[in-house]
């Protein structure tokens, strides 16, 4: 009997050393998994890609026995015919993997550059899940909770269509062996940018003159743009009424390459009235053979646009969108874990013309009706060359005739413009810059003018619209009006024939005339007198 009771206390003993040797460990029913810097209403959602039991090690609690999780269906196929299994091991860093835990030890002796195994796997695991282990939606403060039960890896990526506007979805795989805080890696989007001839962002044109506008797209650094597969990018460019896009003037380039991309590469759109004026320029893939854009690289899309005689004038009435605005917005990939897009915050640049009113009047400052004049401007080109305006039948500007020098003829095709009874005359689509009026026909009593009238119209634009509006003359600086883009002036005509002053050729006409006809007199006496006598 006491042989045995030794038997006994010393298996007794040997049971209570192995369970000492043995690291034990109760697994809790749920996890808590805590995503800081979540945005506020975006919603998240979590899959168990592994399971597995729980031991400690030097105090550290780790998962092993590793099994597929409860969030994957290993038996499903994707639309190759082929099961997880099947595409993990067509990937190099898979090949030789036959389990979970195979595929769960190539993943935690990861080395490859970003990451790359871990994206590989990312990229195949998504297309078979299945159960969502637990779901959460951001809060006020950037916070998303989601309860899960078991320990294992898990997925956690933003559910799907449930972002709109200009964010991106995200994804990542963590260890869930305790309550878990994480603060994913931000998400980028391309940066859109607008510039009028690649510098500024407002400026002002004379109606029917053509427009370089640049539109840019950054791309996502590499922690975003490597996530994709494939990467779509938009470009979206509404033109307003006043604005209309000239043909084939349209050119790509990516990067800091000066050659265009073949047209083969992306889509154009042209603007019409069925897609609301926009002109549309889509990359369906921008890591594509012949593209091959790299992370956080710049793609540039260059065109012109003609202001047409529909453009706004000054300001405008709209007060919170003045002048002829022009506005971009990109369409890009912004989901890893499959299709969708995110549209950015949109971006413009903004267009401004004027208009010279003219007042006729005469030396009691009444108006005068039916003075014509044509319009002139120095020729960039040609020194002592004038350009005239050409115009539609409401006085807007439409273009400009061929050179000549300034003192020859007016040339046809010229438009003329005559002031009405009230003396006024408009001429519209003008630019900040210096021009000439040249009076052709006074009206009936009065003199022509003698010299073309000069005048320069100035202006302070931003793309809050027109701030400062000026005309200069030889009179002096005269304020106009920027909520219509006019600027006035007076011009003057003076009553009755013009005498030579003395000197002059005319007085040696009339002292010409004089000893002609005292000749002829003295003449006429001493024939006279021969007659007589």
């Amino acid at each position: 009997m006491k042989k045995m009771k030794k038997v006994l206390s010393l298996i007794l003993t040997v049971i209570m050393v192995l369970a000492m040797a043995v690291p034990a460990y109760a697994e809790p029913t749920t996890y808590q998994i805590t995503i800081n810097d979540a945005p506020e209403g975006y919603k998240y959602e979590a899959y168990q890609i592994f399971s597995g039991e729980l031991y400690t090690k030097d105090n550290s609690i780790q998962l092993i026995d590793i099994e597929w999780g409860s969030g994957v269906d290993i038996e499903a196929t994707n639309d190759e015919g082929m099961r997880l299994m099947e595409m993990l091991q067509a990937n190099s860093a898979f090949a030789s993997c036959l389990s979970a835990q195979d595929v769960a030890d190539v993943l935690s002796n990861d080395t490859s550059k970003d990451n790359a195994t871990a994206k590989a796997f990312a990229d195949i695991v998504a297309n078979y899940l299945k159960t969502v282990a637990g779901t959460g939606t951001a809060d006020e403060n950037d916070t998303c909770e989601i309860s899960v039960s078991g320990a294992g890896y898990y997925l956690i990526k933003n559910k799907d269509n449930s972002i709109i506007g200009d964010g991106s979805y995200t994804r990542f795989i963590l260890e869930v062996v305790e309550d878990v805080n994480v603060t994913p890696k931000s998400t980028g989007t391309p940066t859109p940018g607008k510039t009028i001839d690649g510098e500024e962002t407002s400026g002002d044109f004379e109606i029917g003159e053509e427009i370089p506008f640049v539109l840019t797209a950054k791309l996502p650094d590499a922690a975003t743009y490597d996530e994709y597969t494939t990467y779509s990018l938009a470009f979206k460019d509404t033109l307003s009424a006043g604005l209309e896009y000239v043909e084939d003037s349209l050119e790509v380039y990516v990067g800091d390459s000066s050659t265009p991309l073949d047209y083969s590469n992306y889509t154009l759109t042209a603007p019409s009235d069925e897609n609301n004026n926009t002109l549309s320029v889509l990359i369906s893939d921008t890591k594509a053979e012949g593209i091959t854009a790299q992370a956080g690289a710049t793609i540039k899309v260059t065109y012109s646009a003609k202001l047409t005689s529909q453009a706004v004038v000054g300001n405008g009435m709209d007060k919170d969108n003045p002048g002829n605005s022009n506005e971009l917005e990109l369409v890009f990939s912004n989901n890893p874990n499959g299709t969708g897009t995110g549209t950015t915050t949109s971006t413009d640049v903004k267009v401004y013309t004027y208009q010279l009113k003219v007042n006729k009047v005469d030396e009691e400052n009444q108006p005068l009706g039916g003075a014509k004049f044509v319009l002139a401007k120095e020729d960039p080109e040609i020194s002592n060359n004038y350009l005239y305006a050409t115009a539609n039948a409401d006085g807007k500007i439409t273009g400009w005739t061929v050179s000549t020098l300034k003192t020859d003829p007016v040339p046809d095709g010229a438009h003329v413009w005559e002031s009405a009874e009230t003396g006024l005359l408009t001429i519209t689509g003008l630019d900040a810059d210096t021009y000439y009026l040249r009076e052709t026909d006074a009206p009936d009593g009065y003199n022509k003018l003698d010299k073309d009238v000069e005048f320069t119209i100035t202006a302070t634009t931003s793309k809050t619209g027109v701030t400062e509006l000026q005309i200069t003359t030889e009179t002096g600086k005269e304020d106009g009006t920027p909520s219509d883009g006019s600027v006035s002036m007076d011009v003057e005509n003076k009553a009755g024939a013009t005498l030579p002053s003395t000197g002059g050729i005319g007085t040696t006409v009339f002292y010409a005339t004089g000893i002609i006809l005292m000749a002829g007199a003295v003449f006429f006496v001493i024939r006279l007198r021969k007659t007589n006598n």
